[in-house]
């Protein structure tokens, strides 16, 4: 990850058996993410099924969604990336830290040096010590894993952001 290449802690939650859609998370160790057991998300049922309550729609046994939606629960504010529109978990993660009030900034990294700008004054105003990073697939959005790496290394690691993953 980017974050750790500059030295920025990493964590987060992921798939109970560490999986993303290539298979097991290679560096879920490194990274420090949390393998998302069922008693955890158990403890927090009673927020999202409030969220549920206001319109949110979610698959309950989707344990992709479960993940991002812990993700963004657990940060202090979501940057989403979105290139073009996307029909995977990218819309539920918005809709549930819309539904949680939390700080999110979406990027279409058409401006790159505007974004740069964007992003960290957002993380500045917002007091961001905990970012979520949302944002398609691979498989939606071929070659934003490699765009993204090398946008964030270099964000992450300019003076201006005050960001703590």
């Amino acid at each position: 990850a980017a974050a750790t290449r500059v030295g920025l802690p990493t964590g987060g939650w992921t798939h109970r058996d560490r999986l993303d859609e290539n298979g097991v998370i290679e560096h879920w160790e490194l990274w420090k993410l949390e393998p998302l057991a069922d008693d955890m998300w158990e403890s927090h049922r009673a927020t999202f099924e409030r969220l549920r309550s206001m319109g949110l729609k979610y698959d309950d046994g989707d344990l992709y969604a479960r993940r991002g939606m812990m993700n963004a629960l657990h940060s202090s504010g979501t940057l989403t990336i979105l290139l073009h529109p996307v029909a995977d978990g990218t819309n539920l993660a918005l809709e549930v830290v819309r539904a949680l009030g939390k700080p999110m900034l979406t990027l279409d990294l058409k401006d790159e040096d505007a974004d740069r700008l964007a992003f960290h004054r957002w993380v500045d105003t917002n007091q961001i010590e905990v970012l979520n990073i949302n944002g398609p697939r691979e498989s939606s959005s071929p070659g934003i894993g490699a765009r993204c790496a090398k946008i964030f290394e270099v964000w992450f690691n300019h003076k201006e952001t005050s960001a703590k993953q």
